[in-house]
């Protein structure tokens, strides 16, 4: 696989190594192919969370879809919006003192994908009220983790 990554690399970009490193060391010079691509495939995964998470069209119809109030429907643009922002105030002092912050955005990416999945089996398990403040509930956690990536990705990651 890392032959693959490093092929393609090398056709998308045709650079010397000399010019694509001269910020980093030999040895982490040799993994910037490899996490081009996961890179790549990562945000391409977000990207969909965050379509399938669309507070303006996704989620309204999967909380009328399960009965919810409609109330909640109300919440779901500041859960969404405000709640993946405002946080990163809090946190992003903290998560700026890591050297690496790579495990910070993995976690944020696995969270964000177990809240989308357990989005799904909530609306085919639960019905209304109770639907409703789960699907409301997971979306908070979502955001939390959208913050966490947002910040963690505040770095240079490939040269």
């Amino acid at each position: 696989m890392d032959k693959l990554a490093d092929d393609l690399h090398q056709k998308l970009f045709n650079e010397e190594d000399a010019r694509a490193c001269k910020d980093i060391d030999g040895s982490a010079c040799r993994e910037v192919p490899g996490n081009f691509f996961r890179i790549i495939v990562s945000q391409g995964l977000t990207k969909i969370g965050d379509a399938v998470s669309n507070p303006k069209i996704v989620l309204p119809a999967l909380l009328t879809a399960v009965g919810a109030p409609l109330a909640l429907i109300g919440l779901l643009v500041p859960i969404r919006e405000a709640g993946s922002l405002v946080p990163q105030l809090g946190i992003a002092g903290y998560v700026r003192q890591f050297a690496v912050r790579k495990w910070a955005w993995v976690a944020g990416s696995v969270i964000q994908g177990v809240c989308i999945l357990a989005m799904a089996i909530t609306a085919l398990l639960l019905t209304g009220q109770a639907a409703g403040w789960a699907i409301i509930g997971l979306l908070v956690v979502f955001s939390l983790a959208r913050g966490l990536c947002s910040v963690a990705s505040w770095v240079k990651t490939i040269p």
